[in-house]
């Protein structure tokens, strides 16, 4: 996945604005996962903070140093060029215990649900239990520093099509 591609995700006003100095400073070359979860986290906060978009509408006509500071600044914590979002010790063992906590949560409960006589609801649990707790981790991990807003779109989503996977699994 490339910049460019990445960059039809934000709105017009925000890619007229900023779209070349997006470009120049995340470079022409493939991104990484962490750079495009963050690229579409980023995406997201665009299309849906205010915000963001009163300050892209309102610095529309100006261009003055400190506006591009800014911007410059914005798009190094977007790309991962800058280290404010560090995934600390602490916060991996927090994401460790909560991937084990959700994985025996659901299996166990799929396994208690199945025994009191709903073989399929147990089944469904049992097969999203794994997935649901790796993406229940990351907000400890990859979605750190993120907004509250992009980390509810980016993982609803993903539990959203988890859900529907688990629920064709088991033929229903």
């Amino acid at each position: 996945m490339t910049a460019r591609r990445l960059l039809r995700l934000y709105p017009r006003a925000w890619r007229d604005r900023y779209g070349e100095e997006f470009l120049a400073l995340v470079g022409p070359g493939r991104l990484g996962f962490a750079q495009v979860v963050n690229i579409v986290s980023g995406a997201i906060d665009a299309r849906v903070s205010a915000e963001v978009r009163a300050s892209t509408v309102a610095k529309q006509g100006a261009s003055t140093p400190q506006e591009g500071l800014a911007v410059n600044t914005y798009l190094k914590r977007l790309c991962v060029l800058d280290s404010t979002a560090a995934v600390t010790k602490r916060d991996a063992w927090i994401g460790a215990a909560v991937m084990l906590g959700v994985t025996i949560l659901l299996a166990f409960g799929g396994a208690f649900v199945q025994r009191r006589g709903l073989p399929l609801v147990g089944e469904f649990l049992r097969n999203i239990a794994f997935p649901t707790a790796i993406i229940a981790s990351m907000p400890f991990t990859y979605f750190k520093g993120h907004s509250a807003v992009s980390q509810a779109v980016l993982l609803g989503g993903t539990f959203a099509i988890i859900a529907i996977i688990g629920w064709l699994t088991i033929g229903v």
